[in-house]
């Protein structure tokens, strides 16, 4: 290899020539095969390749900037004619590796004096070439691959000193020249925008502190919302989550306002008798039955709602609605008509001193009792089950009780005793 030159030239050829060095230490040890697979065209380019990179990264340059001061077309037909050469060495080798297989398995482990310092694996070559002087097909192929590896050696040398002998290493210890100089200045720069930057940081540590003394003074969460922009430009995290938990209590505080303001307006809506689409919405899976109780329409079925069926529990309206269900429970005369059974939240609530003037369910109660129980003092057996209900409906909510009614009632009452004798 030639003289000690700049360290980017150098870098290069060392960098270009890592697959023949692998190979010099195959071919001093006489591992032919491995060492002709390092010299290979892939791993020769390859190499070049990654010189070139590393060189151009280096210099601050692109790697075509690089590649513009070698001979590259050069350098492909090189490494066409060394393939070729590889390619021959290696057929002709395995070839013979049968027929002298016990001289190269004796040779596998043995050196042979070559010039570590240089490493040539072209060198090594031509020795390993001479160990099989008797073999002159196979010494030939093989001295003519250390010939193409030998000028492909000193290629990439003279590739360094071309780097070497350009204006890319001028131009980079320009660049860092000019580097120290402008880092004079930009440590001068920093040393003049420290002293503002110290006073911006007071200030904003002021604003900061001011802004977490209103925060912390909010006791009405939906007073942060006042906070402009300009009061929120230095804060921190914490400050921003501070600020986002209070009106989080805000909004749900506004929100909890809006729903029993809501249950209110539904209340109304029920005792005016007329629902809308936002009381429905309100009251949700009971928003039918609350209508028909608006409307004075409830079903038999409808008598066996509970208190704590109605919608808005959980504020102070849900008394206020429950009255008004069992209102229009009152005023649906046409559900009373067979004496249905009711729950008894909504007996309690009839009871109640607010709903002791609503008798007119009363008067829906079996009002065919007298025509119903007369067809069963006569004999009809289908009548006289349903007479006995309503007769016994009638005198449950203390209402009178007809002729009719009362001789069913003293004929069930005498086979009642005949069946205890």
């Amino acid at each position: 290899m030639t003289a000690a030159r700049l360290d980017f030239g150098s870098k290069l050829s060392e960098w270009a020539l890592a697959p023949t060095y692998r190979a010099f230490e195959c071919f001093r040890e006489v591992r032919v095969p491995q060492g002709l697979a390092e010299v290979s065209h892939d791993k020769l380019l390859g190499a070049l390749t990654s010189a070139v990179e590393i060189t151009a990264k280096r210099l601050g340059l692109k790697p075509r900037d690089v590649e513009a001061i070698l001979p590259w077309a050069g350098y492909m037909g090189q490494l066409q004619q060394l393939e070729r050469a590889r390619v021959e060495a290696q057929t002709v080798f395995e070839q013979y590796a049968v027929s002298v297989g016990g001289l190269l398995t004796g040779l596998a482990g043995a050196t042979m004096e070559v010039d570590p310092k240089r490493k040539s694996a072209a060198q090594t070559l031509t020795n390993v070439a001479r160990r099989f002087s008797r073999e002159r097909a196979l010494v030939g192929p093989l001295k003519v691959l250390a010939a193409e590896l030998e000028a492909w050696e000193e290629a990439m040398e003279k590739a360094g000193e071309l780097i070497d002998r350009s204006r890319l290493v001028h131009r980079h210890l320009q660049r860092r020249q000019l580097f120290r100089v402008s880092l004079v200045f930009l440590i001068f720069a920093i040393c003049s925008v420290a002293g503002a930057f110290v006073i911006r940081e007071r200030r904003i540590t002021a604003a900061r502190a001011q802004l977490d003394a209103r925060i912390t003074a909010a006791t009405d969460p939906c007073s942060i919302t006042d906070i402009d922009e300009e009061e929120k430009r230095h804060a921190l995290p914490e400050h921003f989550a501070r600020i986002d938990e209070k009106k989080k209590v805000c909004e749900e505080r506004r929100a909890r306002e809006r729903y029993e303001a809501s249950c209110d307006a539904l209340a109304k809506a029920v005792e005016s008798g007329k629902l809308s689409a936002e009381d429905k919405a309100t009251a949700k899976g009971a928003a039918e039955k609350l209508e028909r109780a608006a409307e004075a329409k409830l079903v038999a079925a409808d008598l066996m709602a509970k208190e704590a069926e109605m919608p808005c529990g959980d504020t102070k309206a849900k008394g206020r609605i429950w009255l008004a269900y069992a209102r229009g429970a009152a005023r649906s005369s046409a559900a009373w008509a067979d004496v249905p059974e009711i729950s008894e939240d909504l007996k309690k609530a009839l009871a109640s001193k607010e709903l002791e003037k609503e008798t007119a369910y009363k008067e829906g109660i079996a009002p065919d009792a007298e025509e119903v129980a007369s067809r069963a003092i006569k004999g009809d057996a289908v009548a006289m089950e349903r007479a006995e209900k309503l007769c016994n409906g009638r005198a449950a909510y203390g209402l009178e009780v007809g002729k009719k009614c009362q001789r069913f009632l003293q004929i069930l009452e005498g086979l009642a005793k005949q069946k205890k004798k």
